[in-house]
């Protein structure tokens, strides 16, 4: 299947109204214009390929700024206060990427408990395929479904893979303070963020692209 995209037409229409200054038309701009907006011919496969490119973009941009949020809030505070704003919201990298494809960001964590007003059942279904694949020691890699609504869902694991994540998700009184740890039970009842080691599948990001927005990124 094949979507066309920035067909467009140029009319120059020169009346003979007017003076001869009223009819001077710079072919080489019109010329440069119409190649600008040639007929793209844009594969089911290429869009595929695409959306893996701008959600790896988007999920290691989220990756990257959480990790350095956290850094910056430990380095002029504690761990307590790096546990309630350990969220995707504030980094700029990542909100520019998400406004420029009309995306949405999401964690969806086995870690958390009573989600299910929060995700959908595609998300949930996709979370379970990756811990199935965790627990059959089976390589985890990134995925990509087309919805319903005419938007693409990108998935990637997350992993603990930064140090400073341990200060909550560790071992308690090894990578865990007794006092941070009285703390989190309190605040997280009901959750399981701990005991993980490094390297631990800790859930997914998902992202939701609009097909258009994956498709416009051929013209930029």
């Amino acid at each position: 299947m094949k979507i066309f995209l920035g067909f467009s037409f140029f009319w120059m229409l020169i009346s003979g109204c007017g003076n001869g200054s009223e009819r001077i038309v710079n072919r080489e701009e019109v010329k440069e214009a119409i190649e600008s907006r040639k007929l793209i011919r844009v594969t089911e496969a290429e869009i595929i390929k695409s959306t893996y490119t701008v959600g790896k973009t988007i999920a290691t941009s989220a990756h990257q700024g959480l990790a350095e949020k956290l850094r910056r809030i430990l380095s002029k505070s504690d761990t307590v206060s790096a546990a309630t704003l350990c969220n995707l919201k504030d980094i700029e990298a990542l909100d520019s990427l998400l406004s420029v494809y009309k995306a949405a960001i999401k964690r969806i964590s086995p870690l958390k408990a009573n989600t299910q007003t929060r995700y959908t059942e595609v998300e949930f279904e996709l979370l379970d395929a990756y811990l199935y694949q965790t627990e059959n020691k089976a390589a985890l890699s990134s995925n990509v479904q087309l919805l319903k609504n005419n938007n693409i869902l990108y998935t990637s694991p997350i992993f603990l893979d930064d140090k400073v994540c341990l200060q909550c998700h560790g071992q308690p009184n090894v990578d865990i303070s007794p006092k941070i740890d009285t703390i989190l039970k309190e605040t997280y009842p009901n959750d399981h963020i701990f005991p993980y080691k490094q390297g631990s599948l800790l859930g997914i990001y998902s992202i939701e692209i609009p097909r258009k927005s994956v498709i416009k990124s051929f013209q930029d």
